[in-house]
């Protein structure tokens, strides 16, 4: 995901593509083992960590010696529980497999967070696909290829300040003994993802009754009173947001993206107020909100041939932000369904 958070959609390493590999070292010194740096981050996609390098195979035993017992037949594999998922054995220790669900068990009960985090990426991707053909959105080979470049060029400035003279290609295979080839290849699938998600969020965004507002969050009931006061003596709501809200938009004059009528807070404050009027205070944890509806759009309507040059242009003025992703999601999720249960009983 921005990664995309994607959407923060939001990776380890970012959403890019192929492109070629560089040329191999000329010099036997180019080519000494690496060790791992942490992975690079880059925009515009979700964090996630790069697999750690395998670890070496341990040094082979003696042989026992003629007085020497052998060891006990290893004990036949237990059959699964009813409804329990078919085996994936990723190892072999000693004649018996380590299934793949004794690594996600053993990885979700040491860091359920992680394994969720990596896991709603997953759910996300497939999310903005289903949308995406749902729509017909179309990425010009130009726009994909520049994105993939860029995020390429990131990673590799961030590898190169920690091992100065290493390439991507160099820390994909000695660091992580991955193929870069493949690696390039997830890369540019992580990218176009990413491209699809900005699409994706803002068209349902620009179709969605909604209302453009700017927004005032105070701590404390004192600076709730300052901001009535504000408002009843005439001051420009923009004016007062920046010299009281708490709110990260303050800044901004309190500007944040559309607000799509739903049952969230911000939503039914945003629609019950009239357009060009000030609705608050409205008390919800820890916070007293105001808002100010500057107007409440028509909704666009038809394919991505009729809606896709408004998303351009929306896109071009302002990226897509988490507030946008977080009103698109539930609604995603309503639509194409999400199931995570096959997870669980892979760990029962």
């Amino acid at each position: 995901m921005i990664p995309i958070q994607l959407l923060a959609l939001a990776l380890a390493l970012p959403s890019c593509g192929a492109m070629p590999n560089p040329p191999p070292p000329t010099h036997p010194a180019e080519v000494s083992k690496v060790e791992p740096v942490p992975a690079p981050t880059a925009p515009p996609a979700e964090p996630k960590q790069n697999p750690p390098s395998p670890a070496p195979a341990p040094a082979s035993a003696p042989a026992p010696s003629p007085a020497s017992t052998s060891a006990p037949a290893p004990a036949e594999a237990k059959p699964l529980p009813p409804g329990k998922p078919a085996a994936l054995p990723i190892a072999v220790v000693a004649g018996r497999d380590i299934d793949v669900a004794e690594l996600l068990g053993l990885w979700i009960h040491q860091d359920s967070l992680q394994v969720l985090e990596h896991l709603d990426h997953l759910v996300l991707g497939r999310l903005v696909l289903a949308e995406a053909a749902r729509l017909s959105v179309a990425i010009p080979p130009e726009v994909s290829d520049k994105a993939y470049q860029n995020a390429v060029d990131t990673i590799e400035k961030t590898i190169t300040a920690k091992r100065p003279g290493l390439t991507l290609d160099r820390y994909v295979d000695e660091a992580l003994g991955l193929d870069p080839v493949h690696y390039r290849d997830f890369l540019r699938d992580e990218s176009l993802r990413g491209l699809l998600a900005e699409r994706v969020v803002r068209a349902w965004i620009l179709a969605s009754d909604r209302s453009e507002v700017r927004v005032i969050a105070v701590k404390t009931e004192e600076a709730s009173r300052q901001v009535l006061d504000a408002v009843a003596a005439g001051e420009d709501f923009e004016a007062i947001a920046r010299r009281l809200s708490a709110d990260s938009s303050a800044k901004e004059g309190g500007k944040v993206p559309s607000v799509v009528r739903g049952d969230s807070p911000i939503a039914r404050l945003a629609f019950q107020t009239e357009v060009g009027q000030v609705g608050g205070p409205q008390y919800e944890k820890g916070a007293w909100l105001f808002v100010k509806v500057e107007a409440r759009p028509e909704p666009m309507k038809g394919d991505w041939k009729e809606v896709g040059p408004a998303v351009e242009k929306s896109l071009a003025e302002n990226p897509v932000v988490d507030l946008e992703v977080s009103q698109w999601k539930p609604v995603m999720v309503e639509r194409y369904g999400v199931d995570i249960t096959p997870l669980m009983k892979l760990v029962e």
